[in-house]
């Protein structure tokens, strides 16, 4: 019937002359219908592993391991397989469950010891895909991969509420939200040269405030602050060649504005509402470790 005992030996580097020993032994029983069962002992008869195939294309094993626990596969034949691992005791520890519809969509599934799941990844013939992470507190993150490129990861909490959530773009796109418990919340956009726009909503969805960065790609970066309609309250930047500079607009009308060389040195100005110079201060650097 096609009945297989094989022995497996190993030759011993110790022993004077060559010499070999037992290290394990394998047997394959073939009922003559097409299924097939091959077991593995060790040389003190314990059994090590075991596969088995059937004729209607469904297959399997286990692993059994040195403390007493052991590991189990089943597989439908149709691409629907369940690995489930076990303690010493025979009690599950935790399972891993790989569902296939046959026409490209596939769905992998972890489970905890009392049937928790812990995670998915799913991948469909479309070409999208995505994962679920579910966390003991009853929090769980969900992320989605569109088949161009894109990618949105959602955070929620126990209770379902959104905590926040981020993308990309393949065109380098990319953002994010933050969702505050009193119902306020955040939105950021980041273009792909580096700016950003930050806006802070009310929990009536009105504005609170924005931020907004802007980087040219050659080394010349801004940030502005604007209150809630819109009106700048500041700004900082950067250039390529080193310099740099900031401003503070206050509410009634006067500012101050600096701007450093890039070798030390910096001046700031103060102006009144109507663009009046109030006064100004100045310091140097001489380039060996004397300010003033």
């Amino acid at each position: 019937h096609g009945n297989i005992t094989t022995l497996d030996y190993r030759i011993n580097p110790w022993y004077w002359g060559g010499g070999m020993y037992l290290i394990s032994t394998s047997q394959t029983l073939n009922d003559g219908l097409g299924d097939t069962t091959t077991t593995t002992y060790d040389v003190n008869g314990n059994k090590q592993s075991d596969s088995w195939a059937k004729a209607d294309g469904s297959s399997g094993w286990d692993n059994f391991y040195w403390d007493g626990s052991h590991s189990s596969y089943t597989n439908d034949g149709h691409g629907n397989g369940t690995t489930t691992n076990y303690d010493a005791g025979g009690n599950v520890m935790g399972s891993v469950v790989t569902l296939s519809d046959g026409l490209g969509d596939t769905t992998m599934t972890s489970y905890g010891a009392g049937g928790n799941k812990l995670s998915d990844n799913w991948i469909k013939a479309d070409g999208t895909s995505g994962s679920d992470v579910y966390n003991a507190d009853g929090s769980y993150s969900i992320t989605a991969n569109d088949a161009l490129g894109g990618t949105t990861t959602t955070n929620y909490g126990a209770g379902g509420n959104k905590l926040s959530d981020s993308w990309t773009k393949a065109d380098g796109t990319s953002g994010s939200d933050v969702f505050n418990a009193d119902g306020s919340y955040s939105v950021t956009a980041n273009d792909a040269l580096g700016g950003s726009t930050t806006t802070d909503y009310g929990a009536g969805g009105n504005v609170l405030g924005s931020v907004v960065s802007t980087n040219d790609g050659m080394g010349d970066i801004s940030t502005a602050n604007y209150d809630a309609i819109g009106n700048k309250l500041g700004d900082s930047w950067t250039k390529a060649d080193g310099t740099s500079g900031s401003d503070v607009l206050n509410a009634d009308g006067s500012y101050s504005s600096t701007v450093n060389d890039g070798h030390g040195n910096g001046t700031t100005t103060n102006y009144d509402a109507a663009g009046n110079v109030l006064g100004s201060s100045v310091s140097t650097d001489d380039g060996a470790g004397d300010t003033s």
